[in-house]
């Protein structure tokens, strides 16, 4: 199962529905904004299912993520489903930003981006005995 990406009542009771989908978008918002960092990197899966099921805890906020993309995620992440927008909503959100000017993807804090690529580049040579 993808616990990492699962709803709190996915997680709990089994529950599967549109807004269960809205919270996987936030982790895969999450995982955009992180250049596809594991979320809830070092926690195994039984810690996971706890950190959001009974502690009712969400992901913090990723180094260098703007203000409206955390907000969003943060959104999606209500643990009440009544709570989260619909996909329809997110979409509007996202077209208002667009059409406002405000929705930049270059606003991105891209020192982390870098750190990664050197990061990747170091293993990559150690696995092929650079």
């Amino acid at each position: 199962m993808p616990v990492r990406w699962m709803a709190p009542e996915s997680l709990m009771d089994g529950k599967f529905t549109m807004k269960s989908d809205v919270w996987s978008y936030g982790i895969t918002l999450y995982e955009m904004l992180t250049l596809a960092q594991q979320p809830y990197l070092g926690l195994a899966n039984e810690s996971v299912f706890d950190y959001i099921g009974v502690k009712k805890k969400i992901l913090t906020r990723p180094t260098g993520c703007p203000d409206f993309w955390y907000e969003l995620m943060k959104r999606c992440w209500k643990y009440d489903p009544r709570e989260r927008p619909t996909f329809a909503q997110i979409v509007g959100i996202l077209l208002r930003h667009a059409e406002g000017g405000t929705l930049n993807f270059l606003m991105m804090n891209f020192v982390s981006f870098t750190e990664e690529i050197s990061v990747r580049r170091l293993k990559l040579a150690e696995v092929l005995n650079l």
